[in-house]
């Protein structure tokens, strides 16, 4: 079993979890706020870890100016 730690969050969101458990699969409130949690952040993580699109095309603007 995994360490755990109580956080506190405002009673609106509270409310709102659990208005939204009964639309999930999730067993319990914790689950899905901790579902909530790791897909914030796998998303965020994802973000950064990809390059910008626009990197092959400044190249070639460049290029084309000469600078590169």
């Amino acid at each position: 079993m995994a360490n755990k730690y109580t956080i506190s969050i405002p009673v609106n969101l509270y409310e709102q979890l659990t208005h939204h458990l009964s639309e999930t699969s999730f067993k319990n409130l914790e689950d899905l706020a901790a579902f909530v949690l790791q897909d914030y952040l796998d998303h965020n993580a994802s973000e950064k870890e990809a390059p910008p699109d626009d990197n092959d095309e400044v190249r070639r603007r460049l290029q084309d100016l000469g600078y590169m």
